[in-house]
């Protein structure tokens, strides 16, 4: 376990804290002033943190002040939420650093039971203070000896792997085997997880999104904001977040039924017809976000922002070479606008045997152009990397994308094509909405190094010629 000690008197800390914590810690690592322990906890994995309530600012100020401990321990809680820290009080443990630990939301600890990240003892208790230390560290590596079975393609560091552990303590699992379900353009890859008791029976399923705890905490919220109001059976249920020594990052997780073991790409893949089902089935689940959508006024500029910031769609030379977006994009028209899931490809819609869909990964949930999703479904087989070399198409296909006869044609489902134009109507204001959310679209797939680029400005070059002709 890496320890980082922050304490002004270095004397104190080398008489008497060092050679308690050198029986039981691998790295043990001093600061005396705040300036430097966030310096030296951004370069380094630290588990676990000792601090005292007052410390200097930096060498310039070098009068200890609660102050200046209250700041970094917020300095960790907002960048490196998961990270425990234990705050040595004063004597009579001071009302502001009492009040600052009863403010701290209980997790799932390293031993698998609820409990608080944020904990304080008295400083002329230390020896009990390093007794704590020393029981989170045996519970540590009870955790650490969780083993994981996970394929060699999925590289999963030091934080990812402790996520996982935490789940399996806190079901009581002592292995899991993992796998991925849905890996794309994203930083982050949804997880099948199974749990084994102690005899290697497997005996429970989830699903888990790991990531930086800012984006996990994105996902939560839409979940119980938006997802919950689909149909019962059309989401998983949430389990649980887990984040514990984990530095910045976090898991969600979400019970899940294992034969749910296909999706919407593989079923698209096998039969047109199968497709139709699952799309059938899928379509009307957000019923609920589409009757609550609003007329907007918006500019082309403005939706293009929602899938691709302006730092991104800056860096887009081949874009920019190519046609004038910028006054393009200053052109405005009406759009509808709803929830949408806003990464609806194929991945994230699992299926059973049944064709029964349950749609996952909940990060990109925002309001947006209400045949953003329609316009994902469209297109994202001809991106994503899963489907990559496995459509039979040609560039013309996207230069007549605007044309639905021409469309439903050439698309190599056609039955799925008609369907989705279909719902297209329904959604869509009018047409130009419909193309400056394809352009949107197309713009964004371009920041990624590994989409069919020549599609994306095939696009891109449809829509503006459709959007002045209209």
């Amino acid at each position: 376990m890496n320890v980082l000690h922050v304490e002004d008197d270095k004397g104190w800390f080398e008489r008497t804290v060092l050679p308690e914590l050198e029986t039981f810690c691998s790295e043990i690592y001093h600061v005396e002033c705040h300036d430097r322990a966030v310096k030296l906890i951004n370069q380094t994995d630290i588990d676990y943190i000792i601090l005292d309530q007052s410390i200097p600012l930096n060498s310039e100020n070098p009068i200890p002040d609660i102050a200046n401990g209250i700041m970094f321990a917020d300095y960790v809680r907002i960048n490196f939420p998961g990270t425990p820290i234990l705050i040595l009080s004063a004597q009579g443990r001071d009302a502001v650093i009492e009040k600052y630990v009863e403010f701290q939301e209980p997790t799932i600890f390293w031993d698998g039971q609820l409990d608080s990240l944020v904990k304080t003892r008295p400083k002329g208790r230390v020896f009990d203070a390093i007794e704590l230390v020393k029981a989170a560290k045996g519970e540590l590596e009870k955790l650490e000896n969780i083993e994981l079975d996970h394929p060699q393609s999925l590289e999963l560091d030091r934080n990812q792997k402790r996520v996982i552990r935490l789940f399996a303590k806190h079901f009581k699992a002592v292995c899991a085997r993992v796998a991925v379900i849905s890996g794309g353009l994203s930083s982050s890859s949804v997880l099948r997880i199974a749990l084994l008791d102690n005899q290697g029976n497997e005996f429970h399923f989830a699903l888990a999104k790991i990531d930086c705890t800012q984006s996990i905490e994105v996902e939560a919220f839409n979940f119980y904001s938006y997802i919950c109001k689909l149909p019962v059976g059309s989401f998983p249920t949430l389990l649980g977040q887990y984040s514990a020594g984990c530095g910045n990052v976090k898991g969600i997780f979400y019970q899940f039924a294992s034969e749910y073991d296909s999706d919407y790409f593989e079923q698209m893949l096998i039969s047109e017809d199968k497709a139709f089902e699952v799309l059938n089935r899928v379509i009307p689940l957000f019923d609920i976000w589409e009757q609550s959508k609003k007329g907007e006024n918006k500019t082309i500029q403005e939706v293009r922002q929602l899938l691709c910031t302006d730092d991104k769609f800056n860096l887009l030379a081949n874009l920019h070479d190519k046609f004038d977006v910028m006054s393009f994009e200053k052109n405005d028209c009406q759009f509808y606008f709803s929830i949408q899931h806003a990464d609806l490809h194929g991945k994230n819609i699992l299926t059973s045997d049944q064709s029964t869909p349950i749609v996952i990964d909940y990060g990109d949930i925002k309001l947006a152009p209400s045949v953003l999703d329609i316009v994902t479904l469209e297109l994202s087989p001809f991106f994503h990397p899963s489907t990559e070399g496995k459509l039979n198409f040609s560039l013309e296909l996207f230069k007549s994308w605007f044309d639905d006869e021409s469309y439903i044609q050439n698309y190599p489902l056609s039955k799925v094509a008609s369907y989705l134009r279909e719902v297209k109507r329904n959604r869509a204001f009018m047409n130009k909405d419909y193309i400056a959310t394809v352009y949107a679209y197309s713009v964004r797939q371009l920041t990624f190094p590994n989409t069919n680029h020549d599609i994306a400005l095939t696009l891109i070059e449809a829509a503006i010629d459709k959007y002045n002709q209209i």
